[in-house]
């Protein structure tokens, strides 16, 4: 969160359609994200994307009857609205793309067994579009077989079997390790020429470079051996914060708390409250819906002493803002609520329900 990934999208974006490699472009983000998305590449790249929604799909085919995709060049969509009916999936396919780019890929669900509908739309854009981009700030959030997935959209070819893609990336770490040191200049030692060797084994031209290490165009005729077949180099990009930079330093400030004597259960709730953080996102509780009533969650958070002390620091912060990140929604929404049930602080509440 926070590395830029927008901006990413929007240079190879902008890169693509300069040179002329693209000229029809389809931009497929949540629909909380549309906007964003819309302000962001007309302020940053003066891109104008036309935004499609189902009311504007009607308004082109009452006025000339022809797919409502074929009459802009560069759209930016939600999926949901894709996928509320056969038409407009259907249409979205025939309108064909040159570049499509999809936020928040991490959502694109896929097993071995069964795939979700989102997941099988972009699919089929895949198999169709010369070049896609898919964005997501947690590549290894679902586990290895969630990230196997995104990479079997973008080359099928290259990863078509979970199985052997979890063979292979048991090793990515030593391979890692031996093209860090090749890439510092250093010259592997035995244990590493002989790891290569059997990396490489079926490649005779990388085999024949090994033997002129550490020459520099060997050096780079291994690296590139081992970036075009061996991990993900060719169709994943990651920053980290340690790359990029600029960010203010994280100083942890832990406090201790006294338990209260009169709430003997507060060690168990607080046991299942961490238990369920610990859970992904999709197997978390629902979140509360929005009604006069006061949960119990909301009665039992506002003698809690962690929110004693949040409220203690939210006053003493005077006219300073704060912002406060949950794990998930419905924490987000049973801390505010508690918050305006025990005080009168003004809370703007943000979470990916919100339009």
């Amino acid at each position: 969160v926070g590395l830029g990934k927008t901006i990413e999208a929007g240079l190879i974006l902008s890169r693509l359609i300069a040179s002329g490699r693209a000229e029809r472009v389809l931009v497929l983000v949540p629909e909380t994200l549309v906007l964003q998305w819309f302000v962001e590449l007309r302020r940053r790249f003066q891109l104008s994307f036309a935004v499609f929604d189902e009311e504007r799909a009607k308004s082109i085919e009452a006025a000339d009857g022809g797919n409502p995709f074929e009459d802009d060049q560069w759209v930016l969509t939600d999926l949901p609205f894709l996928l509320s009916s056969d038409k407009r999936s259907d249409q979205l396919l025939a309108a064909g793309w040159d570049l499509v780019i999809v936020d928040e890929a991490h959502h694109l669900a896929w097993t071995e067994e069964e795939a979700s509908p989102e997941y099988q739309l972009v699919e089929r854009l895949a198999l169709t579009t010369p070049s896609l981009v898919l964005l997501t700030a947690t590549p290894e959030q679902l586990g290895r077989s969630g990230h196997f997935a995104r990479l079997r959209l973008l080359d099928p070819d290259r990863y078509s079997d979970l199985a052997h893609y979890s063979r292979e990336a048991d090793r990515f770490q030593t391979i890692s390790q031996l093209a860090g040191d090749l890439i510092a200049g250093e010259a592997p030692a035995a244990a590493a020429l002989d790891e290569l060797g059997r990396i490489l084994a079926d490649d005779p031209q990388a085999t024949a470079a090994l033997q002129r290490l550490p020459e520099a165009d060997a050096r780079e005729a291994v690296l590139d051996a081992l970036i075009d077949r061996h991990g993900t180099g060719r169709v994943m990009f990651r920053n980290r914060r340690e790359s990029v930079g600029g960010f203010p330093e994280r100083s942890p400030q832990p406090t201790e708390l006294p338990a209260p004597a009169h709430d003997p259960a507060l060690a168990a709730r607080l046991l299942a409250e961490f238990e369920s953080d610990l859970l992904p996102p999709s197997a978390a509780p629902a979140s509360s819906s929005d009604t006069d009533e006061v949960p119990a969650a909301v009665v039992t958070l506002s003698h809690d002493p962690r929110f004693a002390w949040l409220l203690e620091r939210i006053e003493a912060l005077g006219e300073d803002k704060l912002v406060l990140i949950c794990r998930s929604r419905a924490k987000v929404e049973t801390l505010e609520a508690a918050l305006r049930l025990k005080s009168g602080i003004k809370v703007a509440r943000f979470h990916e329900g919100l339009t």
